[in-house]
């Protein structure tokens, strides 16, 4: 069943000055002759992390692998306790796991992680249920003979990925993640909130078009279509002022809670969608990013703690 209302009024929210004048510096391109404009952004959007990116830190390696024809990205530092699966964002349409090799070594540095980034296919060529079958194929590899901890983690469309394959596993009774972490997520095909943010839900609905391409949608595409919630784990939510998808991700976290799961909700005023990927050396990414260490730490902290019955004292009953 789905809840929670949704509105068309559009909001004047607050946008940190550092990141607002990000926005101003980001380039244009113009589609080539013959290029779709869905390619034209692609080639943007390389361009762009081409003058921006830096040498990879010391101590981290980076290499990229392929499992049952899925191609994935890992990061890896001198210590792993736990491993984190990743979905890059970009509308299903765009983007690519190098584009967040900054912020993916820092998790993988300093949370102890190993970090799998999957290259997942994209849309409207590869049109749903392509990177969820992509995410799964690589979720079963690293879960495959070890009880590891492994967290499922992604940013806007990649956080639809993932929360859209935790209830697919729940469904199938597959091994469930330890813990989610949902940046931004996109849940609602229906939903009409709107903001005078850089998103804007005309730009939502152009995504879900693409993403779906003719596809029928269901609730592993569209989580908030699920008519129950129950058996999660434990999911940490991350949203920001300038972004009509926080209501989406509220009403998502209100829906977790009634089923007896576990949800950390994070708003922090002054950001914009996309904003860790757009500036990302500005103050108020920086601070994200911190949050999103400490809390991948806490949750290999967490994972690593022993069932209660294990706890129990001599004479306690089992």
């Amino acid at each position: 069943m789905r809840t929670g209302r949704t509105s068309s009024v559009i909001r004047a929210v607050p946008i940190d000055k550092e990141l607002a004048q990000a926005m101003k510096g980001q380039p244009s391109i113009q589609a080539a002759p013959g290029e779709t404009s869905v390619d034209a952004e692609r080639r943007r959007r390389r361009e762009w992390h081409e003058l921006r990116c830096t040498t990879a830190r010391a101590g981290i390696a980076i290499t990229n692998e392929e499992r049952n024809g899925v191609t994935f990205r890992q990061y890896q530092g001198p210590e792993v306790q736990a491993t984190l699966l990743w979905l890059h964002g970009g509308g299903w349409a765009y983007g690519e796991p190098r584009f967040d090799d900054a912020m993916l070594t820092e998790f993988a540095l300093k949370a102890n992680l190993k970090i799998v980034s999957v290259d997942y296919r994209l849309a409207p060529e590869n049109p749903y249920p392509a990177a969820l079958t992509d995410a799964l194929t690589v979720y079963q590899h690293l879960i495959q003979g070890t009880e590891a901890p492994v967290f499922i983690g992604g940013a806007s469309a990649g956080a639809t990925i993932c929360a859209g394959m935790t209830l697919r596993l729940r469904d199938d009774s597959g091994r469930l993640p330890s813990a989610l972490m949902l940046i931004c997520p996109p849940l609602d095909d229906e939903a009409v909130d709107d903001d005078e943010g850089p998103l804007r839900r005309s730009d939502m609905n152009n995504f879900w078009a693409q993403y779906l391409h003719g596809s029928s949608i269901d609730e592993y595409a569209a989580p908030a279509r699920a008519s129950s919630l129950v058996g999660l784990p434990h999911t940490y939510i991350y949203t920001t002022s300038a972004d009509p998808l926080r209501f989406e991700a509220w009403r998502f976290a209100e829906r977790l809670v009634a089923a007896g799961t576990e949800a950390t909700v994070r708003f922090v005023p002054g950001g914009f969608h996309g904003f860790e990927y757009e500036a990302p050396d500005a103050l108020f990414t920086r601070r994200a990013v911190n949050e999103w260490v400490s809390t991948l730490q806490a949750m290999t902290a967490n994972a690593q703690q022993p069932e209660p019955d294990a706890q129990l004292g001599e004479g306690e009953p089992s």
